[in-house]
């Protein structure tokens, strides 16, 4: 008997859980579940465009989206979750993508609030010091992307982010490999003081990096 019950609960539990997952589509391709991130990018395909950034879950970095998705109007500032069909096109040509996507349900339109983070900042604070150099370090922030950028003092860097409420990581600092005499230390320490942030507030058109408590540095608004 008791087995019997387990057993029941066992199937109840599969159908459950089939029932849940995106149904076929029915023309014989597959339906997706698809977030589509807040701003299109530049991209180039058989030539320069601009680009969704799309991901089948929360937890995934955006990938590029080269084609369109039929019935599917954007507004840029949103993100969308949306149910999608994907079929593949027989004999496409060699320069177009052989999957059409078009748009079955809208499931969520949230707009996106970046708190003012989408823009250019130059050091003006570094550990408590005053920068005073000719060119300063500069830190652009591309929010909607998930990413970063920006001059160090010496070399162009790259890197990754996100964002939850007032708390931001840094992540996947890379940089090109120049040597610059006398600017090296500095660089350093502006990178390594980027990968340790964890929360940041802006007033007065200041950006201020921290670690809990630790002032990192303070950045102006220069774009």
């Amino acid at each position: 008997m008791r087995y019997s019950i387990i057993l029941l609960l066992f199937c109840l539990f599969q159908f459950q859980c089939k029932t849940t997952q995106n149904p076929p589509a029915e023309n014989g391709g597959e339906t997706l579940t698809l977030y589509v991130a807040a701003q299109r990018v530049d991209c180039t395909g058989v030539g320069p465009q601009t680009c969704y950034q799309t991901r089948q879950s929360p937890k995934e970095d955006w990938t590029l989206f080269y084609g369109q998705i039929e019935g599917f109007d954007f507004e840029p500032g949103y993100e969308y979750q949306l149910i999608v069909e994907k079929t593949t096109i027989p004999n496409p040509p060699a320069d177009a993508s052989s999957f059409k996507y078009k748009l079955k349900k809208q499931v969520a339109k949230t707009r996106v609030d970046y708190g003012g983070l989408h823009d250019i900042w130059a050091l003006e604070s570094l550990n408590g010091k005053t920068v005073d150099v000719t060119e300063r370090p500069r830190l652009e922030l591309f929010p909607g992307e998930e990413r970063i950028g920006g001059f160090a003092g010496c070399n162009q860097f790259f890197g990754k982010m996100k964002l939850d409420g007032q708390k931001v990581d840094f992540s996947g600092i890379g940089s090109t490999r120049m040597f610059c005499d006398g600017k090296m230390d500095l660089e350093s320490q502006f990178l390594s003081a980027l990968d340790a942030t964890d929360q940041y507030v802006i007033k007065n058109l200041q950006l201020t990096l921290s670690q809990g408590n630790q002032q990192l540095m303070v950045l102006r608004k220069v774009d």
